[in-house]
């Protein structure tokens, strides 16, 4: 059941947006806010088993943004009947789950979508996405099994001819291959509400701000080495403002925790 459908907007952060002013960086991204919820009438009682939570961005939306999905959270209590395994193995649960993903993607792509992106990423010790309260034999996966997980998913989706291509932040947008000039920038990072990347981002480029002021002031502490042509030649960069510097800056800092966020094209 699809229990809310709420159109949105999201802001994008002061500094991020100083840094691309010169590019006309869109000062907000509208999207359509959706929660999916699956039910099972378990004795008589409907209870709530899954849930997801949804971003979608259409056409009328500005690039980095323009025709992308966002699976913002997804959550579950194993409370599903009956426990038993499908022919290939996997739990029944597991399968359900899986056709409900691999649906909501066909969906998508039908509408027009062209790519997906899903953080793989488990809760802490403690928190808990979206259902408050799960049963004590219920183990909290760790992330490469959560990755896995999906992995999972979209092979199935990719026999399926739903999903034809699946990659990662870190391929798809810091690896130039020899036919893609696409400029290796921040700006082209999607920009998503409540996700890591625009509060990473700006946290990092108010490090790099107190990293130029100590510079300035020669106080001592750690400090980054000067951007060099050499760098920026190879970032794809021929600017030396400062801005470009911050963005070259700026991707070196994240290229580190690109690759937990998987990006799917149709």
């Amino acid at each position: 059941r699809v229990v809310s459908s709420v159109d949105k907007k999201v802001e994008v952060k002061p500094r991020f947006l100083e840094i691309f002013r010169e590019e006309n960086y869109p000062l907000e991204f509208p999207y359509k806010s959706k929660v999916v919820l699956l039910f099972q009438k378990i004795e008589g009682v409907e209870v709530c088993l899954y849930g997801m939570y949804v971003q979608e961005f259409g056409s009328e939306c500005l690039p980095p943004n323009q025709r992308r999905v966002y699976l913002s959270y997804l959550d579950s209590v194993k409370y599903f009947r009956p426990e038993v395994k499908t022919v290939t193995g996997e739990a029944l649960r597991t399968f359900v789950y899986h056709e409900i993903l691999i649906g909501y993607l066909e969906y998508c792509k039908k509408r027009g979508f062209a790519s997906c992106y899903i953080w793989a990423c488990p809760p802490l010790k403690g928190e808990d996405y979206i259902l408050y309260c799960h049963p004590e034999i219920q183990k909290t996966p760790k992330s490469d099994k959560l990755r896995e997980w999906y992995l999972a998913m979209l092979r199935k989706a990719i026999r399926e001819n739903i999903v034809v291509d699946l990659t990662n932040l870190y391929e798809h947008f810091f690896i130039q291959s020899g036919e893609s000039k696409a400029k290796v920038t921040a700006a082209r990072l999607p920009y998503f509400d409540g996700d890591y990347w625009p509060g990473a981002a700006e946290d990092m480029i108010n490090l790099i701000y107190q990293e130029e002021e100590c510079r300035r002031l020669n106080k001592k502490g750690v400090t980054k080495k000067m951007i060099t042509k050499r760098a920026l030649k190879a970032s794809g960069q021929l600017d030396l403002s400062s801005n470009a510097s911050k963005d070259i800056l700026l991707m070196h800092k994240v290229i580190f925790v690109t690759v937990t966020w998987n990006a799917i094209h149709f």
